[in-house]
């Protein structure tokens, strides 16, 4: 789980390092964006409220309430989809 919920992390950072270059330069986004996830014990706890005995390691801590900060938020969507329908697999999984 872990291993997930920091990977989730990070996407939520390169998904925020992206809304502000868009911010930057100007270029309207006509919505928010959607991280698509096929964990579902991931997501479940990302939108649960964040408390400390979710991990035993500070830096996950941290890093649940990042996430749970954003979509709470409501600066990115997170929506579940499964692993036949994940884009990311389309070369790594048959």
């Amino acid at each position: 789980m872990e291993a997930e919920y920091k990977a989730l992390s990070d996407v939520m950072k390169d998904t925020m390092w992206l809304l502000n270059l868009c911010k930057e330069i100007n270029f309207p986004l006509s919505d928010k964006p959607i991280i698509l996830n096929d964990n579902k014990g991931a997501i479940d706890l990302a939108l649960c409220e964040a408390n400390h005995n979710s991990f035993k390691n500070k830096h996950m801590y941290i890093k649940l309430h990042y996430i749970h900060e954003l979509l709470q938020d409501k600066t990115v969507k997170l929506q579940h989809v499964s692993t036949q329908n994940m884009i990311s697999n389309f070369l790594t999984k048959a």
